[in-house]
């Protein structure tokens, strides 16, 4: 952020748009300070989120240099912007916007700036029209409209794997796009290593789980020969959210032992005993709260974090600084952003997410500027189950856009229906 420099028609110096989608507070506080600290001359800064907003940030907004807020506030302020012109509006976090009907979006586009700028690890997640959205914050005429996008591009890209439709993509956004990827930009962060680690089911779990797979199979194969496949679209999600609870929790409905806790159980007790912290990050709500419960039974001293835990600052600042905390348990959507937790060099993702990316979010809130400790990130997969094959999907259904599956909710839009069988088969074939 540049120190104040008066043009005409410009009522602002800049504006940092936008932080962490879920619960902002925490980065909207961060950014503050990051923002004073780097201002030669002492930025005045205005938090304007649900603690802040305009009205009550000490004053008109005119009497600061910097402005911080939210997607949420936005959303919900947008008309108390609307006379205001930036000097720079700066999206973190910029994949908020990747919806184009949205009330955060709309609320986003309608800001005015003489420049823009949109960060965002995962640019891409589920289809290309979310590069479209993005550059519509960024340069609204760029692409032209939506119906000229879809045509020329998003259609032989998706639906042809048009090379020569995606090379001219390419070009044409090249100048635009500075990446920057940590292994060249932090050449002084230590050494990450990532393994998959297969975990046998015992056998009542695995006899359970492919009995219903296999019921499973069977009533989908049906609907796909009886062209009933597209209509059917919320039950099959159903069924294949089911498949990958029972593969990592059946605790959820059934008495069977989970193989996964037992290792967890074993494994951060050992690293307990060596000094070490973890990260264990799972999907599930009830993974949450068993795996909680197992360290507690171990005498392991844990904390966790969901979509719903409230101040969460505070609780990353305690596992940084406490050093009885050895654990770290939370929900990989809650923890995948805004959160600085290098006190941990031991992560686990305890099941498989659609998107890598996702998961690759969540591993770097410990392997960021602040570690010094050489990091190692375990990936627990089911063996011969539904786990196996997301993570072989994964590597083949890396399309031209350079995304995979990031949501349930989109999951079927991109799953063919040979893509759901392979899903619910086995190494056996049945």
């Amino acid at each position: 952020v540049r120190g104040r420099r008066r043009r005409k028609g410009v009522t602002h110096e800049a504006s940092v748009g936008g932080v962490e989608g879920r619960r902002p507070s925490t980065s909207s506080s961060k950014g503050a300070s990051e923002a004073k600290r780097r201002h030669r001359n002492g930025a005045r800064v205005c938090i304007h989120d649900a603690g802040g907003r305009i009205h009550d940030a000490g004053g008109p907004i005119h009497n600061f240099e910097v402005v911080i807020s939210t997607y949420g506030t936005i959303r919900r302020d947008a008309g108390a912007f609307k006379d205001l012109t930036f000097l720079s509006i700066i999206l973190d976090e910029s994949q908020n916007i990747k919806n184009l009907t949205t009330r955060t979006a709309t609320a986003v586009f309608s800001l005015k700036s003489l420049h823009r700028v949109a960060m965002s690890g995962t640019p891409i997640e589920n289809n290309l029209m979310e590069l479209y959205s993005l550059f519509r914050f960024l340069n609204p005429a760029f692409f032209g409209s939506e119906a000229d996008f879809t045509h020329r591009y998003l259609y032989p890209i998706q639906e042809n794997n048009d090379a020569a439709a995606l090379s001219d993509l390419r070009a044409r956004i090249y100048p635009f796009i500075l990446r920057r990827l940590k292994k060249d930009v932090l050449t002084e962060l230590p050494a990450k290593t990532e393994e998959t680690t297969l975990i046998e089911l015992e056998d009542s779990h695995r006899i359970r789980y492919h009995n219903r797979r296999r019921e499973y199979k069977q009533l989908i194969s049906g609907l796909i020969t009886g062209g009933g496949y597209a209509k059917e679209t919320f039950n099959i999600l159903a069924a294949l959210s089911e498949l990958r609870r029972l593969a990592s929790v059946p605790e959820i409905s059934y008495d069977d032992p989970s193989a996964k806790r037992q290792y967890i159980r074993e494994r951060v007790a050992e690293l307990a005993l060596g000094g070490h912290k973890c990260l264990i990050f799972t999907n599930f709500l009830a993974a949450v709260d068993l795996i909680g419960k197992d360290l507690a039974e171990r005498g392991i001293p844990a904390l966790t974090m969901t979509g719903a835990t409230g101040n969460r600052a505070a609780l990353a600042r305690r596992f940084q600084e406490d050093k009885e905390i050895k654990a770290f348990i939370i929900t990989l959507k809650t923890g995948g952003v805004g959160l600085n937790l290098t006190a941990a060099d031991y992560v686990f993702i305890f099941d498989p997410w659609w998107n890598s990316a996702a998961e690759q979010q969540a591993l770097d809130r410990t392997h960021r500027i602040g570690q010094v400790n050489p990091v190692f990130c375990y990936r627990l997969i089911a063996k011969d189950t539904i786990e196996e094959r997301i993570l072989e999907l994964q590597k083949r259904k890396t399309d031209l856009s350079g995304a995979l599956l990031m949501s349930d909710q989109t999951l079927l839009k991109a799953l063919t229906p040979e893509d759901t069988l392979f899903l619910l088969g086995d190494a056996y074939g049945t």
